[in-house]
């Protein structure tokens, strides 16, 4: 699969300067919106956006009859800090079709992502799907109380 062109909300600069040269930072690193797809959890080495709300489109690799949705997070085990306030805690998966002129998107779900589980945590959709899908929509709706970030 792959991360939609220009369909996420705009990666967080984070302000933490590397490659200092007389102590005034010549390059801000931050990670894209691809690493959410990326097999790698470890800190840093993932996508940040602004604020407790946002989304991200997926092309699946190919049409599938969605049933369950993963998402994996940091444990907060290896955070830095010991929590993981930033990690996502509502969110919703929507089907895009882009068949039409105008993209539609069809709700498959809501769900709690549980930063006291286990990092990984597989949802099952509540109605079945009754079609193939080719891409969708993850929304945000809520972090675990970071205000500048999820």
């Amino acid at each position: 699969g792959s991360v939609i062109f220009q369909h996420h909300s705009p990666t967080y600069q984070i302000r933490a300067g590397h490659f200092p040269l007389f102590g005034f930072p010549l390059h801000y690193t931050s990670e894209g919106p691809r690493s959410v797809i990326q097999p790698e959890v470890y800190p840093g080495k993932c996508w940040a956006f602004q604020g407790s709300q946002g989304f991200l489109g997926i092309s699946l690799s190919y049409p599938i009859y969605i049933t369950h949705v993963t998402l994996e997070h940091l444990p907060q085990s290896l955070s830095p800090s010991g929590h993981i306030n930033s990690a996502p805690k509502d969110f919703a998966v929507y089907a895009l079709s882009t068949e039409k002129e105008e993209e539609e998107t069809t709700w498959l779900g809501t769900f709690t992502y549980d930063q006291n589980r286990e990092p990984i945590q597989t949802f099952e959709l509540p109605i079945p799907a009754k079609m193939i899908h080719s891409a969708v929509e993850l929304k945000i709706m809520s972090n675990w109380g970071h205000p500048e970030y999820t």
